[in-house]
């Protein structure tokens, strides 16, 4: 249980920042990770404000959720900025109240330098865990894509290939160029590790591009593609999208291995749920 008597400190996913682009779910939960880390050393509360932004409406109520939705005084600290580690280390040594958007590492490597992504401690992926428990819309939409789609049984093992392919398709909506270097790099990646795997299981492609999907299904028609909504839910583009993306973040979650180029979605995935991720 949460001590009332501590100062709070409130993680708040904004849509529109002003210091640099939204952070993706990845970033956000990396942010939350450091939070959690910071508040064992200085004694806080840590709560994510559910509303603020739709995302967190899919997902039941925990004591570390808090319903705010205020977007006054925000401080905002992106990216890998290392002097921002130490301006957040300020913030909670000031024992006040504040809220925040941050997409820090968590993670210290043996100079001292924070890294991207990192082994989380237990009991913070716990809470990570109670805070990331679908409602009844998102079970039964996931039941419905496993079985209609995917056509896979509750029990069954399968893997997940995540693909990102980057902003520039899904958000900046640049044409998709199948002949690209590095598209044709991974769609050999992919082919080979499929091949020389020798394991049983069902393969579920996700990707943020539609297109390199159906190139993937083209040259594998036996991998299980949903074709759903595409989001950079840091961009709010829409209700459906937000939801299809959670689908995607839960079969991920579910599954035995994921197998992908590098994403902070799959990445944090991955550490929360202790989940093997194979980099392509």
């Amino acid at each position: 249980m949460n001590d009332l008597k501590k100062p709070k400190c409130i993680h708040k996913y904004l849509p529109n920042i002003k210091s640099t682009t939204p952070p993706g779910l990845g970033d956000f939960l990396r942010g939350t990770v450091r939070l959690y880390k910071c508040s064992e050393i200085y004694n806080y509360n840590v709560f994510i404000d559910k509303n603020i932004h739709p995302f967190f409406s899919f997902f039941e109520d925990d004591e570390n959720y808090i319903n705010d939705g205020s977007t006054n005084d925000i401080i905002e600290l992106m990216g890998d900025n290392q002097n921002f580690q130490k301006n957040l280390e300020e913030l909670f040594k000031k024992n006040e109240n504040f809220s925040i958007l941050t997409s820090l590492f968590y993670t210290k490597n043996e100079n001292g330098i924070y890294e991207n992504y990192g082994k989380i401690p237990e009991n913070i992926q716990n809470k990570l865990k109670k805070l990331l428990v679908p409602n009844k819309i998102v079970k039964d939409k996931l039941e419905d894509v496993f079985k209609n789609i995917y056509k896979l049984d509750k029990e069954e093992k399968y893997k997940v290939i995540h693909i990102r392919t980057g902003d520039k398709y899904l958000i900046n909506n640049e044409k998709y160029n199948n002949y690209d270097d590095y598209i044709k790099n991974l769609l050999l990646k992919i082919l080979f590790y499929i091949k020389n795997d020798d394991t049983n299981y069902k393969y579920i492609l996700i990707s943020d591009s539609k297109e390199f999907a159906l190139d993937i299904k083209n040259f594998l028609p036996r991998i299980l593609y949903w074709d759903n909504k595409k989001t950079h839910i840091g961009y709010l583009n829409n209700e459906e999208g937000l939801l299809d993306t959670i689908i995607d973040f839960i079969t991920l979650s579910k599954s035995e291995e994921i197998v992908s180029n590098g994403s902070g979605f799959s990445e944090i995935v991955s550490e929360i749920y202790n989940i093997k991720n194979t980099r392509l």
